[in-house]
């Protein structure tokens, strides 16, 4: 069997996986607010991983999503046994207790594993350095240690609301050194996340393209999960997709820095998405600002607020373009200092075209213009003789 093959197998034992426990938690008649996490994440990281490996086997990041998508599915499986045996009240509950132990342990490694490790190998598979070899050894126990600690916790008594019996607890001296075995979780993602930053540092060309779109993915799923987390304090069901979509961006912006798949488009993504949010947020201000100044002004005549909602929507419309243009500029200026300095010469140039009449200046102007926006190794002007034939 080739190894795409043992891939794409492997994707398909893992969304049956998925699938089978899904349904079984459905059935159950399971709490909905977490398994859209699952529907989202893990069949995107699986598929992403086999797709990886198919067309960069040499990259450790492929099987790494796999994996997780493999064990989301397992956890998944386990999670639909447990809602079974102790919501449904089908089969032993003693199964059925082990099973939500089980998937509790699962948390650590399909979290904390496919991020530690994918942030510490990528973009192109390897470590940084030799030297730091040793945050891979710190993420596996760490990892490891925190799986079992979890498992033979006492603190968790329940599971979806309901009660579970407290497990014998274990000897004080294994749970001391679980915990602090687990403690090594933490140097590992942070030297993780420093190490990704030591790479953009050095890199340039395609390296630092393939940089960027991790830190994009990363930088919008944090900034959702910020929103989310200050926002919104009970969950619900559209919260848990926009979590699973959310956490989603990361191994879909890795897959696209590794495969390569419209690379250079992150420039003009990130700048997109820097106005666009920049606009909205201004528009959104400006809007309730104005409201709340038209019925001011409009409550002596009417107590009626629609009035006060109209007027604020027709001033923000005719305050799109100048504000949304405003925007832009300022986004250039401060993060494409190089096409806003290229776009002002260019601006210049044409203002003074209008009123240039002598040749030889023009050629100068022009030549000066396209060594300072292109900067080629050499410029020169053709003219064609307006006496030859044609």
């Amino acid at each position: 069997m080739s190894r795409a093959r043992a891939a794409w197998s492997l994707w398909t034992l893992a969304m049956a996986m998925l699938v089978s426990g899904l349904a079984l938690s459905a059935a159950s008649g399971a709490p909905v607010d977490g398994i859209f996490s699952y529907v989202a994440v893990f069949p995107i990281t699986a598929s992403l991983g086999a797709l990886i490996f198919a067309r960069v086997p040499r990259n450790p990041i492929g099987w790494i999503f796999l994996g997780t998508g493999l064990l989301g599915g397992l956890s998944a499986v386990l999670a639909g046994n447990a809602d079974s045996a102790l919501l449904a009240g089908a089969g032993s509950s003693g199964l059925g207790h082990t099973c939500a132990w089980i998937t509790r342990a699962l948390w650590a490694p399909t979290t904390l594993a496919p991020v530690t490790f994918a942030l510490l190998l990528f973009p192109d598979g390897r470590l940084p350095t030799r030297r730091w070899r040793f945050l891979l050894w710190f993420a596996g126990v760490g990892i490891v240690a925190l799986s079992i600690f979890v498992g033979l916790s006492t603190e968790n008594e329940s599971w979806r609301g309901e009660d579970n019996p407290r497990v014998e607890d274990p000897a004080g001296p294994l749970i001391a050194v679980l915990g602090a075995l687990s403690a090594a979780v933490v140097p590992a993602v942070i030297g993780a996340v420093a190490a990704v930053i030591v790479r953009f540092r050095r890199s340039h060309g395609e390296e630092r393209q393939q940089l960027k779109w991790l830190a994009y993915g990363g930088g919008v799923a944090a900034v959702v999960l910020l929103v989310l987390g200050i926002g919104f304090d009970e969950g619900g069901v559209w919260v848990g997709v926009v979590i699973g979509a959310a956490l989603s961006l990361i191994p879909i912006s890795i897959s696209i820095a590794i495969l390569r798949h419209r690379l250079y488009d992150i420039d003009v993504v990130i700048n997109r998405t820097l106005v666009y949010a920049g606009l909205t947020a201004t528009l959104a201000g400006m809007c309730l600002g104005l409201v709340l100044l038209f019925q001011l002004a409009l409550s002596p005549l009417t107590e009626d607020s629609d009035l006060a909602i109209a007027g604020s929507t027709l001033a923000v419309a005719a305050l799109f373009r100048p504000v949304r243009a405003r925007i832009q500029a300022t986004v250039d200026q401060r993060f494409y200092r190089a096409r806003y300095d290229a776009a002002r010469t260019l601006q210049r140039f044409g203002a003074r075209l209008r009123d240039q009449v002598e040749l030889e200046a023009l050629t100068a102007d022009l030549r000066s213009v396209v060594a300072n926006t292109m900067h080629p190794a050499r410029v020169s002007v053709w003219l064609r003789d307006p006496e030859a034939p044609r």
